[in-house]
């Protein structure tokens, strides 16, 4: 786990000037998509990525701008004239500038690439910086990442078992073993739910980093319905302007690009298709951290798209 390098994009793309967004296109790098809307999809913006470990608040990711809380926002007064559910817009999430150039590496960075400020290079499908292993986790080392927090759990959970059923046998208990029975339960929550998150994580396409635009979409989204129709008042219009939105994007999830397939074909894209290297540290994952197949009801570039632009059969 702490020798497997996490895939650092500077070894797959080689440095470049700053190029222009209006002439870039990514096969001037040998880069393209899998996804046939993808072929010849630009690269992202520039975007210099601040992330603390995964344990910590993650701000400056996906979104320059995180709404503030609205619970301080007044309801519309009485006997004033509430907005018509059906004029109210659904909030959007910046456009996916068309180049992502890291002024650090001195690349165009490739699909989920982010830039760690922890290691200073850009990481490949970058997930978080972790503290435990030392490094980042990102494609070339989440398959084993993902290995280590399931082992790690599996050997605190029988930790624990072990010295409880040991305790309670024995008339004399030492308070060195009533201390590793606490760090053994708390470790043990804590490596499985990360296993158990990131299992989540795999099947529905998502690092954490771009897990936290479906939290900024919903902050946005409340902080909308709120200026309109206030905190505790016209719940019914509320309902209304929700269902709306959901009938016009389709219930899609606005982090949802990177869903092309199965939940099994998602994990089998991470873990790779042999079942014993999902429990042992062998294998490597599908692809070349590069290119990746994109959800069809998104747009070329990653644009959230309504459910009238989608392909026609998948608008039935």
């Amino acid at each position: 786990m702490v020798v497997t390098g996490p895939g650092i994009a500077t070894t797959h793309v080689p440095k470049s000037a700053h190029p222009e967004p209006t002439d870039f296109r990514m096969e001037n790098f040998g880069i393209s998509n899998l996804s046939s809307s993808q072929g010849s999809d630009p690269a992202e913006a520039p975007q210099i990525s601040e992330l603390a470990p995964i344990g910590n608040l993650i701000h400056d990711t996906l979104v320059t701008h995180r709404p503030s809380s609205d619970f301080g926002t007044e309801a519309p007064l009485k006997g004033s004239k509430v907005k018509d559910w059906r004029t109210v817009e659904r909030p959007l999430p910046p456009l996916p500038p068309p180049v992502r150039w890291c002024q650090y590496c001195e690349i165009v960075k490739p699909p989920r690439t982010h830039h760690c400020r922890h290691c200073g290079v850009c990481i490949l499908q970058f997930d978080h910086h972790c503290l435990w292993i030392g490094q980042c986790v990102g494609w070339g080392n989440h398959k084993f990442f993902i290995i280590f927090t399931f082992w790690g759990a599996i050997f605190c959970i029988y930790t624990f078992v072990f010295l409880v059923v040991s305790s309670t046998k024995s008339s004399n208990t030492d308070g060195q073993v009533v201390a590793m029975i606490v760090l053994s339960a708390l470790f043990g929550l804590f490596t499985l739910s990360m296993y158990l998150s990131h299992i989540h994580l795999i099947v529905t396409g998502r690092t954490t980093v771009e897990s936290f635009a479906s939290r900024d979409q919903h902050d946005a989204e409340s902080r909308v319905l709120q200026q309109e129709y206030g905190y505790f008042f016209h719940n019914s219009e509320r309902r209304k302007v929700q269902k709306k939105w959901k009938e016009e994007w389709g219930n899609t999830p606005v982090d949802a690009r990177w869903i092309f397939g199965t939940k099994m074909e998602m994990w089998e894209q991470e873990m790779g298709k042999s079942r014993l290297g999902w429990i042992l540290p062998i294998g490597r994952p599908l692809g070349d951290g590069i290119h990746y197949e994109s959800n069809r009801r998104f747009g070329p570039n990653g644009e959230w798209l309504k459910k009238k632009d989608w392909p026609k059969d998948l608008q039935i």
